[in-house]
């Protein structure tokens, strides 16, 4: 079957936020590079997520660039096909207001349910506004998914509503999945079972049998695969984190190289994250007033904060750090953290798989994390760092040197200082014995879709 069939075409299928670009984008990359005639679409859950497609996050940008066709998911029937994943990004970004409120009325008019002949009213009116509008045009799911040979995305999506008739209407055999985060479980059981009850577990029992095939950053994932999605091991290949590859991290910083603000401070990075069970508002209060007060009140660094997409508490920011200090001593970013975190001299992180990243920058990364006490991680399976205290995988693993307090905090920025390098070293030891090297990586997964296609 040659590449430039129809049949040839892929579909990634991109949920409720972007995440899982991080790792498709050098895939697709790579799967385009080995024949620049394979197609590949891109269908958005709704228009707030082909909003995340920004000029400020190099990823996304070169992501949309391997993109051919766009659509929006506009009811279990239903797809708004836009000309280009530019346009998707600039509807939802009111840069095309028109059009905007035009894809707004024909999604609330494909949603009606009652009254047949309302339901049919509603669906002509749709079809006849989007018509109308330069750029788009309205097709049906059933239709649309028959033409593709194989579909791209994140197993996790199993259990969000919106993919229930995409479901019932793509070939498992067909489906490619790339996580959004890692799964290297400390446990050998792996992970839990769906949390959606039955038809979350029936849709990944028809899946595994099905066919559908996992692409694993590392060996020890296959428990949770096997566990959480009933994957026999024969479904699932290995082949590491693509996004990791020196190259695609040089291609990435490129692309945004000359937006890097000008600073004469030093600068350190810091990935943040919402405030719930593993780091309580008080716990992060306290984590966030020892960085302003050894970092930058004692040793004179700026901040760069880039928050979790799920995170809401600016204010807590501005009240620690001081919002007539910002940009000055601190400031969010929306950069990827290839680039944003260039130049920085060590990564701190609550609890984040950016934490990988900066280390495959070559960065220092220190996870500033305090689990005891909390109830939830206090049992006797809870997995433990070498000091006998709850951790959380990363730490587990040695992928990220922790600490809970001041003291510790302290220690651990003096030996990031002085021997970045020896502090670095050993936590990639500790990589390479649970990942394999991330170079090839990409082509790795791209045989695997091109073996699908």
């Amino acid at each position: 079957m040659s590449a430039g069939n129809q049949s040839d075409r892929a579909l990634l299928i991109i949920g409720p936020n972007i995440g899982c670009l991080d790792n498709w984008a050098p895939v697709l990359a790579a799967y385009q590079d080995e024949d620049e005639r394979r197609k590949i679409d891109c269908l958005f859950r709704d228009l707030g997520v082909a909003a995340q497609f920004t000029g400020e996050n190099a990823v996304y940008a070169l992501a949309g660039s391997s993109v051919v066709g766009a659509f929006i998911k506009a009811s279990p029937e239903y797809w708004i096909k836009l000309s280009s994943v530019r346009i998707a990004h600039d509807i939802a970004e009111h840069r095309r207001p028109l059009m905007h409120r035009v894809l707004s009325a024909a999604v609330r008019l494909l949603a009606v349910r009652k009254g047949s002949i309302r339901v049919r009213i509603a669906r002509l009116s749709a079809r006849a506004l989007v018509s109308l509008t330069p750029h788009l045009s309205l097709c049906r799911e059933a239709a649309r998914v028959s033409g593709y040979s194989c579909f791209l995305f994140d197993l996790w999506e199993l259990r969000k509503r919106y993919f229930e008739s995409l479901i019932r209407r793509i070939p498992a055999e067909k489906c490619i999945s790339l996580f959004h985060g890692f799964s290297v479980s400390p446990s050998e059981q792996g992970g839990r079972r769906f949390e959606r009850g039955r038809d979350g577990e029936a849709a990944a029992k028809r899946f595994a049998l099905g066919g559908v095939r996992a692409l694993l950053f590392s060996p020890r994932e296959i428990p949770f695969y096997r566990k959480k999605y009933y994957l026999p091991e024969s479904r699932m290949t290995v082949v590491g984190i693509p996004r990791h590859e020196q190259g695609w991290i040089q291609r990435v910083q490129r692309f945004r190289r000359a937006t890097l603000p000008a600073t004469s401070k030093s600068r350190i990075f810091l990935a943040s994250r919402p405030t719930q069970s593993i780091l309580p508002e008080e716990r992060k209060r306290r984590a966030l007033t020892e960085i302003r007060n050894l970092l930058i009140e004692e040793r004179g660094y700026k901040l760069i904060i880039k928050q979790h997409p799920k995170e809401k508490l600016e204010n807590l920011f501005n009240e620690v750090f001081g919002e007539a200090q910002y940009g000055d001593t601190w400031e969010f970013t929306q950069e990827h953290v290839f680039v944003a975190a260039q130049g920085c001299a060590f990564g701190i992180v609550f609890y984040s798989a950016l934490s990988l990243d900066l280390l495959m920058m070559g960065l220092p990364v220190i996870e500033y994390l305090d689990l005891s006490g909390i109830d939830d991680f206090g049992g006797a399976e809870m997995v433990r760092d070498s000091d006998g205290n709850p951790c959380l995988e990363y730490r587990f693993w040695g992928l990220v040197y922790g600490v809970g307090n001041r003291d510790e905090f302290m220690e651990a920025v003096l030996k990031a200082e002085t021997h970045p390098e020896e502090f670095t070293e050993r936590l990639r030891r500790n990589y390479s014995r649970l990942f394999p090297s991330p170079e090839g990586a990409a082509r790795r997964a791209a045989m695997v879709l091109g073996s699908e296609t």
